[in-house]
């Protein structure tokens, strides 16, 4: 495969050059926005060779899996160019790399092909540069399709930095410009007719950018993009102010990103973002994501600012994707952590009822249905709709439904998928994985055997006095280390509580048990809230270590479970630790060498780069000596031979 010789000078000179193929001379990993790694890249067309390459973040895995080694030949299917400040040397052009299609590795290559110099805006020939590549010999250069090319056996030289010359500044912005946004960065060379970008108008025909190509570094950028879910209003309050906020994801045929718009931005976009629309949007502040609360494929995500333009494109797009997933398939669920935000697709085998229910901390009514849903795998789960969906879903003639942005819920040891307000909820979506799994469906697998990862373990949580197990035999057992979360149920005795630590002041908002801030001004924050409250509500998180006659072990108990054990409630526990530390301490004393029936709850956790098993206790209840003492004497008929055949 013969390199795009002469294609890196048009390409670093504006012009544009349809997948050429380039070779990888080396790769340097540099710092980026948070904890977010970029890599740099050394290439060459034969003739010359680039260090100003930049890989887009989506593409780190390449580089981590040794699929772009040196000497890699490769296609780059999809690139953008950036013009950026040169450490007070006045400017020079980034490329970056958004699509990239391996031809041969860089194992089968074995040398550098021709001998390129370094690419200078001026046109004169440079040593070759090695600013991305160690600073070693380059190996003898051998024929490439029958071809003899040349190659030079000494160290290459560092690589020149190009100087350009300034050109003109933008006039400035209407509504005042960004000028240096993020110290400067990154800024896509767009061309629009009569405008410089800090003071364009948006127009359908502006030139946009890739969403996969926006990087906290640029401050020059236009994307067209979908909506493809948008969350409810809602209200913030804190010592700084308040105000409301709303998000909402876009999709285009590079990517995905989430986009949240504070106060004015929220009063002036709210009502004109409508999902399934596409707009043109420039300006914004770009941070690291969230992982937490999104699970689209973005290592970023964009905040609103003054400067921000909206301009909805008056006739649709096909060429801008509706909605894109990121499915996981169901039996992928059972080893996913609570909390965590996944994409699910999967056929209706069993809609469920509207079940209603009273909130015991709110005391407000909710609608809820459980809809059972099937694929491939053989699996199935239960998804939980809410309020007007789940009373206006008829899942009676078995549709196919996709959901992005479902949480995982866990509860006695099963698993299931709700709805979030920030989800997208669709009924037979027209893509080849919906039409795929109908197919499968309507043939065989409607008769298939499901198993149910929404099946709750030991039935109602407690466990039966039989199903007791001791502690060693659960250790022996290895539960909990095989990668997902398991149960089991033991007597045991309360050995030692720590006393230090055992409260810690949490959220008072509703559904949030975040601790708090004092700010030692009579107001606590919550972080996740992102709220002041003048009050914090106390809250029990236990350390104790229980044991029986087999063995011992450390167990974590949260509020209710806490509560249990101890005979007081948080609130009393609180007031008591200020009023009478002494009493306090009794407390814990008391609590000990006492016997329960624990439920726990163990999983792998990672701590500090360490794998270890976690233990929670999931509930506790007192001991029926009455059925205990039966159960025993059942388990002993049994070793002497004298139960029921």
């Amino acid at each position: 495969m013969d390199l795009s010789e002469g294609a890196l000078d048009t390409i670093m000179n504006g012009g544009q050059i349809d997948e050429p193929i380039m070779q990888i001379l080396g790769s340097k990993k540099i710092s980026g926005a948070g904890d977010n790694e970029r890599y740099r890249l050394l290439v060459s067309d034969g003739v010359h060779v680039n260090s100003f390459a930049m890989l887009a973040t989506q593409l780190n895995d390449k580089i981590r899996n040794g699929d772009l080694g040196d000497n890699t030949i490769v296609r780059i299917k999809r690139y953008i160019t950036s013009v950026v400040p040169n450490s007070g040397k006045g400017e020079k052009r980034v490329m970056i790399i958004l699509d990239v299609e391996v031809v041969s590795p860089g194992s089968e290559v074995g040398c550098r092909i021709g001998n390129p110099v370094s690419w200078s805006p001026e046109g004169q020939a440079q040593p070759p540069a090695a600013a991305a590549a160690p600073a070693a010999a380059a190996p003898p250069s051998r024929p490439v399709n029958g071809q003899a090319s040349s190659s030079n056996s000494a160290a290459p030289a560092p690589a020149p930095k190009p100087a350009f010359s300034t050109p003109p500044k933008a006039p400035a912005a209407v509504n005042g410009g960004n000028r240096g946004g993020f110290g400067g960065g990154y800024g896509n060379n767009i061309r629009s007719p009569g405008h410089g970008m800090g003071g364009m108008e948006l127009t359908p025909n502006t030139h946009s950018h890739p969403i996969a190509s926006l990087t906290p570094y640029q401050n020059k950028w236009v994307i067209k993009a979908r909506v493809t879910s948008k969350g409810p209003k809602r209200s913030w309050s804190n010592a700084k102010g308040e105000g409301s906020l709303f998000s909402f994801d876009l999709v285009d045929d590079s990517g995905e990103i989430r986009v949240t718009a504070f106060r004015e931005q929220c009063t002036k976009f709210h009502d004109m973002i409508e999902v399934g629309k596409v707009y043109l949007i420039t300006k914004g502040t770009l941070k690291t994501a969230n992982k937490m609360y999104s699970n689209l494929n973005n290592d970023y995500e964009l905040n609103l600012n003054n400067e921000s333009q909206i301009l909805p494109v008056p006739e649709d797009d096909d060429g801008v994707p509706q909605i894109k997933f990121n499915f996981v398939p169901l039996d992928q669920i059972e080893i996913i952590e609570p909390n965590m935000l996944v994409d699910v697709i999967g056929v209706v085998k069993t809609p469920g009822e509207v079940t209603t229910f009273t909130s015991k901390s709110t005391n407000k009514e909710f609608k809820k249905r459980e809809v059972t849903i099937v694929d491939k795998t053989n699996t199935a789960i239960h998804l939980t709709l809410w309020g007007s969906q789940a009373e206006e879903f008829d899942g009676s003639n078995q549709p196919v439904v996709a959901v992005k942005g479902g949480k995982v819920n866990e509860f006695g040891g099963g698993k299931s998928v709700s709805l979030p307000a920030s989800a997208t909820f669709l009924e037979n979506p027209d893509i080849p994985e919906a039409h795929q799994l109908k197919g499968w469906y309507d043939g065989d697998g409607s008769s298939a055997n499901f198993k149910l990862l929404s099946q709750r373990t030991g039935g109602t949580g407690m466990g039966s006095d039989a199903d007791l197990i001791t502690i060693k035999e659960a250790r022996d057992k290895g539960l909990g280390s095989g990668g997902k979360t398991e149960y089991y149920s033991t007597k045991a005795s309360i050995v030692m509580i720590k006393s230090e630590n055992a409260m810690y002041n949490a959220c008072p908002g509703e559904n949030c048990n975040k601790k708090v801030i004092d700010q030692q001004n009579g107001l606590y924050r919550c972080e996740k809230c992102n709220r002041d409250y003048p009050n914090y509500k106390p809250r029990l998180l236990l350390s104790m270590n229980v044991g029986d006659w087999s063995d011992n072990t450390w167990v974590t108990l949260f509020q209710e479970q806490a509560e249990e054990v101890l005979g007081q409630t948080s609130a009393s526990l609180d007031e008591l630790k200020t009023s009478n530390p002494e009493a306090y301490q009794q407390i814990f004393q008391q609590a000990t060498f006492k016997s329960y029936v624990f439920r726990m709850r163990v999983q792998l956790q990672a701590y500090n780069d360490e794998t270890r098993l976690k233990t929670n206790v999931y509930s506790v209840k007192k001991i029926d000596h009455k059925s205990y003492c039966e159960s025993l004497l059942s388990q002993l008929k049994e070793i002497e031979g004298m139960g029921e055949a």
